[in-house]
């Protein structure tokens, strides 16, 4: 059953934790992320991306990234990820490093998926 993931504001540390550890037998069926404003937002994706290969994942969405964002991980599987739709990243703040956006648009270029937007 396909599963989408949504992480707001509201979530706790613990519960992103819970989140994961239930995400190990199931991070197959991870469909959609959509990380929405995280007071530690950098620390929440890098520690999903770390532990988790969502190699179905369609769509993935993060908001108001803070300059502390680790992407290395998520660039590595994006470029695996062959049935990945959408990818954005809305950076309010202008943070991205100039080394992670040559990364994502390399990894996006690059893409095995033709319908990437």
């Amino acid at each position: 059953m396909p599963v989408p993931i949504v992480i707001s504001n509201n979530n706790t540390r613990q519960q992103i934790k819970f989140l994961s550890s239930h995400l190990i037998c199931h991070d197959l069926q991870i469909i959609s992320f959509n990380i929405d404003n995280i007071r530690d937002n950098s620390s929440v994706i890098y520690f999903l991306f770390s532990r988790h290969n969502f190699i179905n994942l369609q769509l993935c969405v993060f908001l108001s990234m803070k300059p502390s964002t680790q992407f290395e991980n998520i660039i590595q599987q994006i470029k695996d990820l062959n049935r990945l739709v959408l990818f954005r990243i809305y950076d309010d703040y202008d943070n991205l490093s100039e080394s992670n956006k040559y990364d994502l648009t390399q990894a996006m270029l690059m893409h095995k998926s033709s319908f990437l937007d």
